[in-house]
């Protein structure tokens, strides 16, 4: 099992428009083994009124020729990061998903 450590920025768009910053920025450590649900849950756990109640996508975002991608409820996180990222910014994007393209 590895354990690892992400920094996350929720974009402060749509339904997060005025989200604070300190609750728009964070740090989650969690078993890569674990599928992307309980990253996702961990996050809306995070999230309070009236936050907790918006649809939401994770990206996986990997430093350098940028590179999104879109992490899949229900797909292990080591498909997305095989062990602790380097100390860049931000390693997971959060988006609204306003029109349910990526529906649970």
């Amino acid at each position: 099992m590895t354990v690892i450590t992400f920094t996350y920025l929720i974009v402060p768009t749509g339904r997060f428009t005025g989200i604070p910053r300190n609750i728009a920025e964070g740090t989650i450590t969690i078993s890569n083994e674990l599928l992307v649900n309980n990253l996702h849950a961990q996050i809306q756990q995070l999230l309070p009124h009236p936050f907790s109640n918006v649809p939401f996508y994770l990206r996986a975002f990997h430093p350098g020729p940028v590179e999104y991608r879109v992490m899949r409820q229900g797909i292990p996180i080591s498909q997305y990061f095989s062990d602790s990222p380097t100390a860049e910014p931000h390693h997971v994007l959060i988006e609204e998903d306003a029109y349910h393209i990526h529906t649970l």
